[in-house]
């Protein structure tokens, strides 16, 4: 069940992405190599910030019942969205690190993928927050199920693409470069016992 939830809350979200075989073992590999520091992600960049709005969205619904759906489309969503991608982005920006030559254009096309992801994100996020936040009194009551509806599948693609774009900060990158070289030279030291 652990396993099924790490799969949806990581992967689900690539319909946007797609990513290829090679950049699934890279990810996954990193994701397995951090998994206490993006765990220590997850809680400052989508927990901490998450919180207060999903308390004062339980307070307005004991409150305010009927002010409820009008609360739930006043832009927060989209803001923690746009928060999540924007301060994450310069993990993206970084130059990919020397050492990683051999796969130096894997992770080059893979932040490329990830980069575009987090503009889509962060330009549908700005669209929704200008949108909820403007034209809210103008809403008819299918138009806040909607709005709800998209709003949450963006955060749910910020979040999922945020994880990402900290997992391919060059730290990280460099250490699983290395790993990935031992385990070649491992296989290559194996391969020569087999041969003798």
């Amino acid at each position: 069940m652990k396993n099924l939830l790490k799969v949806i809350y990581f992967w689900i979200f690539n319909w946007v992405f797609v990513p290829s075989s090679k950049q699934i073992t890279v990810l996954n590999g990193l994701r397995e190599n951090n998994e206490s520091k993006s765990q220590k992600w997850f809680f400052i960049a989508v927990i901490l910030n998450l919180a207060p709005f999903l308390l004062a969205s339980l307070l307005e619904w004991y409150l305010h019942i009927d002010n409820f759906k009008c609360f739930l489309n006043n832009g927060s969503l989209p803001i923690l969205s746009f928060g999540i991608i924007a301060t994450n982005f310069f993990y993206l920006i970084e130059n990919i690190p020397e050492n990683s030559n051999q796969d130096k254009e894997l992770y080059e096309n893979l932040k490329l993928k990830v980069s575009v992801v987090a503009i889509i994100s962060l330009f549908i996020s700005t669209i929704l927050y200008v949108f909820q936040s403007n034209f809210i009194l103008l809403f008819l009551p299918e138009h806040y199920n909607i709005s709800i509806y998209i709003s949450f599948i963006v955060f749910c693609y910020a979040v999922s693409c945020g994880r990402k774009m900290f997992l391919l900060q060059n730290s990280f990158l460099t250490d699983y470069a290395a790993s990935v070289s031992i385990i070649q030279e491992k296989l290559e030291e194996h391969d020569d016992e087999f041969e003798q």
